[in-house]
């Protein structure tokens, strides 16, 4: 198949032909599982992530480094701070 990647020159199409094994999350599906991993304090799970954009799996850590209150209209909710490393640019959930 095919994707496209962002570039400072435009956008550059990719050819994706990668063998994915099974149990790999696309790195566009990460922030919706993350909810439904299994959380507890100083949890860590290494996952592999394919990345259309590399064409490639690469394994990404999920650790929690902490925890803290989240107030939203529906209320105050106790939540895990998680940090995923491993992908381009690290990102905190």
């Amino acid at each position: 198949g095919t994707s496209a990647r962002p570039t400072p020159q435009g956008v550059e199409p990719v050819t994706v032909d990668a063998a994915v094994p099974a149990g790999t999350l696309d790195l566009n599906a990460l922030q919706a599982a993350v909810p439904l991993l299994r959380w507890a304090p100083n949890a860590r799970l290494t996952v592999p992530v394919f990345e259309s954009g590399r064409n490639a799996v690469v394994p990404m850590t999920l650790a929690v480094t902490g925890s803290e209150s989240v107030t939203v209209p529906a209320g105050t909710f106790a939540a895990y701070r998680v940090d995923v490393t491993g992908g381009q640019a690290p990102v905190t959930f």
